[in-house]
Protein backbone atom coordinates (compact mmCIF):
# COMPACT_ATOMS: atom_id res chain seq x y z
CA UNK A 1 0.00 0.00 0.00
CA UNK A 2 2.82 2.28 0.76
CA UNK A 3 4.77 1.88 -2.46
CA UNK A 4 1.35 2.11 -4.46
CA UNK A 5 1.25 5.81 -2.64
CA UNK A 6 4.45 6.91 -3.35
CA UNK A 7 3.66 5.74 -6.92
CA UNK A 8 0.77 8.04 -6.64
CA UNK A 9 2.19 10.90 -5.21
CA UNK A 10 5.08 10.86 -7.59
CA UNK A 11 3.17 11.07 -10.73
CA UNK A 12 1.52 13.73 -9.54
CA UNK A 13 4.60 15.61 -8.94
CA UNK A 14 5.84 14.61 -11.98
CA UNK A 15 2.69 15.96 -13.82
CA UNK A 16 2.50 19.61 -12.18
CA UNK A 17 5.82 20.28 -12.88
CA UNK A 18 5.65 19.27 -16.68
CA UNK A 19 5.21 22.26 -18.61
CA UNK A 20 2.07 22.42 -21.27
CA UNK A 21 3.37 24.28 -24.25
CA UNK A 22 0.40 27.41 -24.67
CA UNK A 23 -1.10 26.83 -28.12
CA UNK A 24 1.05 29.14 -30.84
CA UNK A 25 -1.48 31.66 -32.01
CA UNK A 26 -1.19 35.00 -33.98
CA UNK A 27 0.37 36.52 -31.16
CA UNK A 28 3.00 34.35 -29.99
CA UNK A 29 6.50 35.67 -30.33
CA UNK A 30 8.28 33.87 -33.21
CA UNK A 31 11.25 33.12 -30.63
CA UNK A 32 8.69 31.17 -29.13
CA UNK A 33 7.82 29.07 -31.72
CA UNK A 34 9.67 26.14 -32.42
CA UNK A 35 9.73 23.91 -35.77
CA UNK A 36 7.15 21.29 -35.33
CA UNK A 37 4.65 23.66 -33.58
CA UNK A 38 1.70 24.33 -34.97
CA UNK A 39 0.50 27.67 -35.26
CA UNK A 40 -3.35 28.64 -34.96
CA UNK A 41 -3.96 32.28 -36.39
CA UNK A 42 -7.18 34.17 -35.81
CA UNK A 43 -8.03 33.88 -39.89
CA UNK A 44 -8.44 30.18 -39.24
CA UNK A 45 -5.01 29.61 -41.35
CA UNK A 46 -2.69 27.31 -39.23
CA UNK A 47 0.86 26.65 -40.25
CA UNK A 48 3.93 24.94 -39.36
CA UNK A 49 7.48 25.83 -39.62
CA UNK A 50 9.45 22.32 -40.83
CA UNK A 51 12.67 25.11 -40.38
CA UNK A 52 13.63 27.58 -38.94
CA UNK A 53 16.32 29.82 -40.04
CA UNK A 54 18.36 31.85 -37.49
CA UNK A 55 19.00 34.41 -39.63
CA UNK A 56 18.22 36.15 -42.54
CA UNK A 57 15.90 39.17 -43.61
CA UNK A 58 12.20 38.97 -43.46
CA UNK A 59 9.66 38.50 -46.12
CA UNK A 60 8.23 42.28 -46.42
CA UNK A 61 6.07 43.86 -49.00
CA UNK A 62 9.18 45.69 -50.95
CA UNK A 63 11.31 42.87 -51.23
CA UNK A 64 11.48 40.59 -53.74
CA UNK A 65 11.47 37.00 -52.75
CA UNK A 66 12.43 33.85 -54.09
CA UNK A 67 10.64 30.24 -52.96
CA UNK A 68 10.10 27.14 -53.89
CA UNK A 69 6.33 25.95 -53.13
CA UNK A 70 4.12 22.93 -53.71
CA UNK A 71 0.80 23.26 -53.72
CA UNK A 72 -1.87 20.64 -53.42
CA UNK A 73 -5.57 21.34 -53.22
CA UNK A 74 -8.30 18.77 -51.19
CA UNK A 75 -5.10 16.45 -51.08
CA UNK A 76 -3.94 16.70 -54.82
CA UNK A 77 -0.85 18.71 -56.14
CA UNK A 78 -1.88 20.91 -58.22
CA UNK A 79 1.48 22.96 -58.59
CA UNK A 80 5.08 22.63 -57.94
CA UNK A 81 8.32 24.67 -58.13
CA UNK A 82 10.24 22.03 -57.54
CA UNK A 83 9.18 19.70 -60.83
CA UNK A 84 10.36 21.46 -62.98
CA UNK A 85 12.96 23.13 -60.89
CA UNK A 86 12.05 26.99 -61.19
CA UNK A 87 11.39 28.59 -58.60
CA UNK A 88 9.19 31.30 -58.03
CA UNK A 89 10.09 34.92 -57.65
CA UNK A 90 7.16 37.88 -56.59
CA UNK A 91 7.01 40.88 -54.98
CA UNK A 92 4.35 40.23 -52.08
CA UNK A 93 1.67 42.89 -53.01
CA UNK A 94 2.29 43.54 -56.84
CA UNK A 95 1.24 40.20 -57.69
CA UNK A 96 -2.33 38.65 -57.11
CA UNK A 97 -2.21 36.63 -54.31
CA UNK A 98 -4.52 34.56 -52.03
CA UNK A 99 -4.96 35.87 -48.99
CA UNK A 100 -4.12 33.27 -47.07
CA UNK A 101 -0.78 33.40 -48.71
CA UNK A 102 -0.07 36.30 -47.86
CA UNK A 103 -0.74 35.74 -44.38
CA UNK A 104 1.92 33.50 -43.64
CA UNK A 105 4.62 34.31 -45.94
CA UNK A 106 4.92 37.10 -43.91
CA UNK A 107 6.17 35.14 -40.79
CA UNK A 108 8.61 34.11 -43.02
CA UNK A 109 12.47 34.74 -43.79
CA UNK A 110 14.83 33.54 -45.63
CA UNK A 111 15.92 30.45 -45.15
CA UNK A 112 12.75 28.92 -43.43
CA UNK A 113 10.41 26.32 -44.32
CA UNK A 114 6.97 26.14 -43.42
CA UNK A 115 3.89 24.00 -44.06
CA UNK A 116 0.82 25.73 -44.43
CA UNK A 117 -3.28 24.91 -44.64
CA UNK A 118 -5.27 27.34 -45.82
CA UNK A 119 -9.43 27.16 -46.20
CA UNK A 120 -10.84 27.66 -49.16
CA UNK A 121 -12.20 30.74 -47.91
CA UNK A 122 -8.91 32.50 -47.52
CA UNK A 123 -8.00 30.75 -50.81
CA UNK A 124 -9.60 30.36 -54.43
CA UNK A 125 -13.18 29.98 -52.33
CA UNK A 126 -16.48 29.42 -54.01
CA UNK A 127 -14.93 30.28 -57.61
CA UNK A 128 -11.78 27.65 -57.66
CA UNK A 129 -8.48 28.86 -60.15
CA UNK A 130 -7.89 26.22 -62.93
CA UNK A 131 -6.63 23.35 -61.34
CA UNK A 132 -7.74 23.98 -57.54
CA UNK A 133 -11.72 23.10 -57.79
CA UNK A 134 -14.08 25.41 -55.67
CA UNK A 135 -14.16 25.14 -52.09
CA UNK A 136 -10.33 23.36 -52.20
CA UNK A 137 -8.53 23.31 -48.47
CA UNK A 138 -4.78 24.34 -50.04
CA UNK A 139 -1.63 22.74 -48.72
CA UNK A 140 1.44 24.85 -49.19
CA UNK A 141 5.00 23.50 -48.77
CA UNK A 142 6.68 26.64 -48.93
CA UNK A 143 10.37 27.29 -48.82
CA UNK A 144 12.20 30.61 -48.77
CA UNK A 145 15.45 31.10 -50.63
CA UNK A 146 15.94 34.61 -50.70
CA UNK A 147 14.64 38.09 -49.78
CA UNK A 148 16.22 40.88 -51.60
Amino acid sequence: MKSLCTTFVLLIVVASCSQTKERATDTTPREKIEVGDTVYLASTVKYVFTKMADKGDFVTPERTVTTHINLDANGQRVWSTYEPLQPFTFVLNQIPMIDGFKEVIVRMRQGDRMTAVIPSHLGYGERGNGPIPPNALLHFDIEVISVQ
